[in-house]
């Protein structure tokens, strides 16, 4: 009795569908947009959704054609954000379970298998939210220390504990999240160092668009930089 082969399946139907949110949005401007924006360039249109923070997007020219873009605004009320409360970002992250279910309201009939953010402002919070919710491995970028960035690298005691209690908040995200991404050398350090976690390297990546790579030379005249 023979064997019928099996039917292959195109390998673009094998890739997971990915849900990102994130207020770092898909988009071909710069930094952690960019790289996402290359990583993601190539990927089947229909197998991506994206969740973002209109706050700082560069509008829908930047976006990846023919991918399903939602605006994810959220509020920081001003009793919470003011110059008496150094604690704000800590009960903002708190707080994201409003733009959660927001997400998981708005899902349709997009079925995610992965959910993706980058560890900036406070939408990655959320996306921990989305993937706890639906049993989702959740896929983290980062781009810096987040504790220290909120807190806008100030110094002095009150501002060490905000730092502590910040990356205390963020530590079981990390934990839980089943993959991390570094942008340097040194990020994947802090991770370990600070968190506990080990990343993987992910250098942002020259794309098609980018300019022929020159090399400067400083003239033989001897002249200052």
């Amino acid at each position: 009795m023979s064997v019928a082969a099996p039917i292959p399946i195109p390998i673009t139907h094998r890739l997971p569908r990915l849900l990102v949110v994130s207020d770092v949005s898909v988009e071909r401007s710069g930094a952690g947009s960019l790289l996402l924006y290359r990583l993601l360039e190539s990927y089947p249109r229909d197998r991506l959704k994206v969740f973002f923070n209109p706050h700082g997007s560069h509008g829908p020219e930047r976006r990846l054609p023919d991918v399903a873009y939602e605006p994810l605004p959220y509020e920081i009320p001003r009793y919470i954000q003011n110059r008496f409360d150094p604690f704000w970002p800590v009960i903002t992250s708190l707080r994201m379970g409003g733009p959660a279910r927001r997400v998981l309201a708005s899902l349709g009939d997009f079925a995610p298998d992965a959910v993706v953010s980058v560890a900036h402002g406070f939408l990655w919070f959320a996306a921990a939210i989305v993937a706890n919710e639906r049993g989702l491995p959740l896929h983290l970028f980062m781009h810096d220390d987040w504790a220290q960035f909120v807190t806008h690298n100030r110094t002095g005691r009150v501002w060490d504990l905000v730092r502590r209690v910040g990356r205390l908040r963020a530590r079981p995200v990390l934990r839980r999240s089943a993959s991390r991404f570094s942008v340097s050398p040194g990020m994947a350090e802090e991770m370990t160092r600070t968190f506990g976690v080990s990343s993987t390297l992910i250098y942002p990546h020259r794309g098609t668009d980018s300019p022929e790579v020159t090399v400067r030379r400083r003239s033989r005249g001897g002249r200052p930089p």
